[in-house]
């Protein structure tokens, strides 16, 4: 029951409408009811009651913790989401864009789509047993389901990238395999103990602890030796990845060495830079331990060099760091490239 109000509400996670939250925890409980025991004896409002009470310090948490990070984040000028990115709101071209960022970078490198595939298959036999006079416990792997395709469906903008958005959507793993495996040996005890069941499940979790070892491998490093001549990976993958590596080694790198340079040539921690280019919230400014501002946020002043930098030195930027001079090539750059005063491997200093 913890497990399906974990799921729903994760599902409607850190959402302002806390109605949402409320009515997902409160439709997962009444499904869970017995409904052998309604048909049977009809609505019993005592008994409903002593069912439900038990859940309330449950809710009570969920609406406290939705509350404080509201409270958390409306005094972090929002800079974490909280409402949601449905799939209605875009248009076919951008879905399509989403859905093949999805289906092709993002899936596979979180979760082997051929073991998908397989759970898929399982979910499927799982439904069938529940119809056949299966545990009615199997009712949450449905249940779980219906809140996957509505965090799908409500937050489908943010799987352009965000691929942690995808850890939410592992439980249904678990209870599919779980309702399988206790069907399989409830009805078919021969074949759940036979040596070639045992066999098949012992090397298909091998296989794939072998492809998440290559797979998690390759993200570090492409020229592993290991990865280098595996042959389960996918080379358009691998490409991926090395094409990553190379612009990360050609950018970014050198801002995980840059601290004690830029302390030498009197930048103190807590001068405020502009690092660019840098689409992150932050990622170039805590390699280097520095305070300051990237690409993102300040929306009013995207795409408009001199308004955003003048904004930023308002607010107390002191300098200009950048680590790909040839994207900084637009004339309103010029006046803030005159005062260059340091350089470290492929990253520029200038005093603004």
């Amino acid at each position: 029951m913890v497990s399906i109000i974990s799921t729903v509400f994760y599902g409607c996670r850190i959402v302002k409408s806390d109605f949402i939250t409320y009515s997902a925890c409160f439709f997962s409980f009444q499904v869970l009811q017995s409904y052998s025991d309604i048909r049977r004896n009809g609505i019993n409002g005592k008994a409903l009651l002593s069912r439900f009470l038990p859940y309330l310090p449950v809710i009570a948490i969920l609406f406290i913790w939705v509350r404080y990070t509201d409270y958390y984040n409306s005094n972090n000028n929002r800079i974490f989401l909280q409402d949601l990115f449905p799939i209605w709101d875009l248009n076919a071209e951008q879905r399509n864009e989403i859905w093949k960022n999805l289906y092709f970078t993002l899936l596979p490198s979180f979760f082997n789509k051929k073991a998908l595939a397989v759970v898929g298959t399982l979910f499927v036999i799982n439904i069938v047993f529940w119809l056949n006079k299966g545990n009615k416990y199997l009712l949450i792997i449905p249940i779980t389901f219906l809140g996957v395709m509505l965090y799908i469906f409500l937050w489908f903008k943010a799987f352009d990238v965000h691929d942690y958005y995808l850890i939410n959507l592992l439980i249904i793993i678990p209870l599919i395999l779980l309702g399988f495996l206790h069907e399989l040996r409830t009805r078919f005890k021969m074949v759940f103990s036979s040596m070639i069941f045992k066999s098949t499940a012992i090397i298909g979790v091998s296989l794939l602890i072998y492809l998440t070892t290559m797979t998690n491998r390759l993200k570090y490093d492409v020229n592993d030796p290991i990865v280098k001549y595996d042959v389960a990976l996918d080379e358009a993958e691998k490409e991926l990845y090395a094409y990553k590596q190379y612009n990360y080694r050609r950018t970014f790198e050198a801002f995980e060495s840059i601290t004690p340079y830029l302390r030498s040539i009197g930048i103190n921690r807590n001068d405020m830079v502009i690092s660019i280019p840098d689409n992150s919230i932050n990622i170039s400014l805590v390699l280097m331990d520095q305070k300051g501002f990237t690409d993102y946020g300040y929306v009013p002043t995207k795409g408009k060099p001199k308004e955003r930098i003048e904004e930023f030195k308002s607010i107390g930027a002191k300098y200009l760091i950048v680590n790909d001079i040839d994207k900084i090539n637009h004339q309103e750059f010029t006046p803030y490239l005159q005062n260059k005063i340091g350089e470290y491997k492929n990253v520029s200093i200038f005093k603004l």
